[in-house]
């Protein structure tokens, strides 16, 4: 069988009308030990993440990214201030993850430390 490409697949949406999708990555400093503080660069990160996604998509595809953004801001725990924070966010899918930054680059580029 010979291998597929995207000619073989004229639905598939090419680059530009993919999906929109957003990833926050937030190193912990040590100014965010404040809610206030946290919940600020994470507001400024969404804020431009929004600008960005309404650049680049249609309204009707990057509001309802941008709504769910907005909704996992308000669900961060805030009890875990000393871990950065990662959020991705799809039409499809969302997660936040909490980690310490030492680990999350030691467990994914293992030959750099």
């Amino acid at each position: 069988m010979p291998l597929k490409t995207t000619e073989d697949y004229p639905d598939m949406p090419d680059d530009m009308e993919s999906l929109p999708r957003i990833s926050l990555i937030i190193p912990f400093e040590p100014k965010m030990n404040k809610k206030s503080e946290l919940l600020n660069v994470l507001s400024s990160a969404a804020d431009k993440a929004e600008t960005e996604l309404k650049e680049n998509f249609p309204e009707e595809k990057a509001m309802p990214v941008i709504i769910k953004l907005r909704r996992l801001i308000e669900e961060i725990h805030y009890e875990e201030h000393n871990k950065s924070i990662a959020i991705f966010v799809s039409p499809l899918t969302e997660k936040i993850y909490y980690f310490t930054y030492n680990n999350f680059l030691e467990n994914y580029y293992p030959d750099t430390f």
